[in-house]
C-alpha cells in the first residue's frame, strides 16, 4: 500500500538504531538501481541497545544471552523470517515511521542521548507526554494520503508500520495498527 504523509514537522525519524543502520548499509538506498541477481542478505538479532524495538518484535528474548540461545536454536532449524520493510527519505526502516509527534518524541531522545542521558522507558514516557502536550497547543500540520480514500488532513500525528504491537516503553506494547504483520502492508494510523 503506498501512504504518503506530509507536513510542516513531517520529520519521519526511523533513521535511529543500530539494526536499522545495519540494514541501510546492507541494502543502501531505496532509490539505487537493483540488480535482478541480487541476493536480499539475512541479518541475526540480539538485543543489546537502549530500546531493541525490532529484536522484541521478532519475539526475541530481552536478555542478550537468552535471545542468541534463540538464535542458536532457530540456526540449527535453519529457520528463516522474511520481513517486509518500508522506507523514507531514502531511508529503509524495519517497523515504524512516525510523523509530527512521534518523530518530535525520537528526536527529542536523541538529543537527550546526546547530552549523555540514558534513553530508558521512563524517558521515552515522560518525553512522549510532554510531546504531545506541546503538539496539543500548535495547529496541526500533517496530511496523510492513501490511494482510493480521501486525504486526511490536520493530524497531529501518523503512525506507518509494519508491524504490532511495537514499543520503547519496556515490556508495554504500542498497538497503533492492529493486525498489521510483517507478513501483512502497511498499516497507518493517524490523527
Amino acid at each position: 500500500r503506498d501512504v504518503a504523509v506530509t507536513g510542516v514537522q513531517t520529520c519521519a525519524l526511523p533513521i535511529y538504531g543500530t539494526v536499522n543502520e545495519v540494514v541501510n548499509g546492507l541494502l543502501g538506498p531505496p532509490s539505487a538501481p537493483v540488480s535482478g541477481n541480487t541476493a536480499l542478505p539475512a541479518i541475526a538479532v540480539v538485543p543489546g541497545g537502549s530500546a531493541n524495538v525490532f529484536a522484541r518484535a521478532l519475539g526475541m528474548e530481552p536478555d542478550p544471552l537468552r535471545a542468541t540461545g534463540q538464535l542458536v536454536e532457530l540456526l540449527e532449524q535453519s529457520a528463516r523470517r522474511r520481513v517486509s520493510l518500508a522506507y523514507t527519505d531514502d531511508r529503509w526502516f524495519l517497523f515504524n515511521a512516525g510523523v509530527g509527534t512521534d518523530a518530535a518524541v525520537i528526536k527529542s531522545i536523541e538529543r537527550q542521548r546526546n547530552s549523555g542521558k540514558k534513553a530508558t522507558p521512563a524517558r521515552y514516557f515522560a518525553t512522549t507526554l510532554a510531546c504531545f502536550f506541546a503538539a496539543a497547543r500548535q495547529h496541526p500540520t500533517v496530511t496523510v494520503t492513501v490511494p482510493g480514500e480521501a486525504p486526511m488532513q490536520a493530524a497531529y500525528y501518523a503512525f506507518v508500520s509494519n508491524t504490532s504491537p511495537w514499543t520503547y516503553l519496556g515490556s508495554r506494547p504500542v498497538n497503533t495498527n492492529p493486525g498489521t504483520t510483517f507478513d501483512t502492508r502497511l498499516g497507518v494510523f493517524a490523527s
